[in-house]
């Protein structure tokens, strides 16, 4: 991968990661086991669809 597609793709997956974060359940982000369920019902609900 160049350089500037890695510096785009690491762009656009900070804001991904900005709005999971901004519609996660604070509750369920308070640790690891939380964000690992958060990041994959998010991903399964939203991004696999679109990919």
């Amino acid at each position: 991968m160049t350089p500037e597609n890695k510096k785009e793709l690491n762009q656009h997956l900070q804001a991904i990661a900005k709005i999971i974060y901004e519609e996660s359940d604070p509750k369920k982000v308070k640790n690891l086991t939380g964000i690992e369920e958060t990041i994959r019902e998010q991903t399964l609900q939203y991004i696999k669809l679109q990919i």
